[in-house]
């Protein structure tokens, strides 16, 4: 119940995350829909927000207090920020019907 394209996943490849820190299975494991969990406490709560958000459309208290402590207002902030925009990205790839492997547009 939350918006995903295909093509996001194909685009970046688990390639693009490693050099977040984010190992290949994970992304994988994430991209099937299983839990994950990471060693990197930053890591694990960016993942707990992001599927709480995603999932039921709300962070619960603790968790918000826990990530205000943890990367402060502004941290929380370019989350929800980064998070809208490849909301946005999806959508529109959606809407538009873009398939996986897409080429763009000859200019």
């Amino acid at each position: 119940a939350f918006p995903i394209s295909e093509h996001e996943w194909i685009a970046e490849g688990t390639g693009g995350y490693s050099k977040a820190g984010i190992p290949a299975d994970k992304v994988e494991r994430m991209i099937v829909g299983l839990p994950v969990s990471f060693e990197d406490s930053r890591q694990q709560l960016v993942y707990e927000v992001a599927t709480a958000l995603i999932n039921s459309r709300y962070v619960p208290k603790g968790l918000y207090d826990r990530a205000v402590q943890e990367v402060g207002n502004n941290g929380i902030t370019d989350l929800a920020i980064i998070m809208g925009y490849f909301t946005m990205v999806a959508f529109t790839l959606m809407f538009h019907d873009v398939p996986s492997f897409a080429e763009g547009l000859k200019r």
